[in-house]
């Protein structure tokens, strides 16, 4: 199910639920980033680590790709919107 969030208060909310756990790590890599009219595009490769406590086992919990788009405005780039597809 695909559910879009908007504003910084639902996007910070979204995000602290995505992956609640203080043992995550997030990875990207293989960033793609294309200059366009209004700003920007880019791809990247999403990996979610939740690291071992205690002699456990580290385990992969998520992968995906993220898809952005970016403006500019006074000077600062912004995420105008990012689109998570989730391999599952």
């Amino acid at each position: 199910m695909r559910r879009q969030q908007a504003g910084c208060g639902r996007v910070g909310r979204y995000a602290n639920a995505f992956s609640p756990a203080d043992n995550a790590r997030y990875w990207i890599s293989n960033l793609v980033r294309e200059g366009t009219e209004e700003g920007a595009t880019g791809t990247c490769y999403l990996k979610i680590l939740h690291v071992a406590q205690s002699g456990g086992r580290t385990m992969i919990s998520l992968t995906g790709i993220y898809t952005d788009v970016m403006t500019k405005a006074d000077g600062d780039w912004k995420f105008a919107s990012r689109h998570i597809a989730r391999d599952e």
